[in-house]
């Protein structure tokens, strides 16, 4: 397991953590009351106590403060600023701090990345967030990341038939016509064989991704009752600091 890995790894095992009772900056003695009294601070805002505490835990320099503001000032002196996202780093904003503190997990799209966050919502949560507007910190250990692969989770909803375009007698016809698309449907193009045919599809409604089962079938009990229907699983590999396999949007068509 990379460093990066094992940060990662360690910031996941704390998903579910909440304030008792909700709001109090507090969990009557449980990880939120260690991490705060590490800086011998109680009931006080704790997304920065926890990407430090999860930054220790797992062995590497941490990057983190209690104050968002502090991250970055520190940040600049010592050189943890980052242009790069890898899996691992802080994201702050706004730009020079003071609002909130996530840490980066993977790339759920160009800009965007999935994160796991404390005092989010009361709690140790996933979240997805673009890096437009945020400063980017990253202990020095994990700086040159490599990707490494992983999967990714989905559901798909299978009441939404995709509709089939074509078939061209020859591979190059399709690509021309697939080439025409906008940017987006391009993206979103799943490649079909009819007999000696090509052909492709569009109209795929898929959730996701998630970073591990566990997260999926949190989401799928939600979805299945909202919709009233049986969602398919399925899986795909992805790198750690490449593009998800699918659009990180729940229940976008395409």
């Amino acid at each position: 397991m990379t460093p990066n890995e094992r940060v990662v790894a360690t910031a996941a095992r704390y998903i579910g953590v909440r304030e008792k009772p909700p709001g109090s900056n507090d969990d009557g003695g449980g990880p939120i009351t260690k991490w705060e009294r590490y800086w011998s601070m109680r009931y006080e805002p704790w997304c920065g106590m926890a990407c430090s505490a999860w930054l220790r835990e797992a062995g590497v320099t941490d990057v983190s403060h209690p104050s968002t503001w502090e991250i970055v000032q520190r940040a600049k002196r010592n050189g943890w600023v980052t242009n790069r996202p890898v899996p691992g780093a802080l994201i702050v904003w706004p730009p020079e701090g003071g609002t909130h503190v996530g840490m980066l997990v993977s790339q759920a799209s160009p800009g965007v990345w999935n994160t796991i966050e404390g005092n989010t919502s009361d709690m140790v949560a996933r979240r997805v967030r673009s890096l437009d507007g945020a400063t980017l910190v990253v202990s020095p250990e994990l700086r040159h990341a490599q990707p490494s692969v992983q999967r990714a989770y989905f559901l798909e909803d299978p009441k939404v038939t995709p509709r089939l375009y074509g078939p061209w007698t020859t591979r190059q016809g399709r690509e021309k016509a697939i080439r025409g698309l906008s940017e987006d449907n391009r993206r979103h193009v799943r490649r079909v064989r009819m007999g000696r045919k090509y052909a492709f599809t569009l109209g795929r409604r898929v959730y996701g991704p998630w970073l591990d089962k566990e997260g999926r079938d949190q989401a799928r009990e939600v979805l299945e009752r909202r919709l009233g229907r049986t969602l398919r699983e399925f899986s795909r590999v992805r790198t750690t600091t490449g593009q998800a396999a699918a659009p990180q949007a729940l229940g976008k068509t395409f």
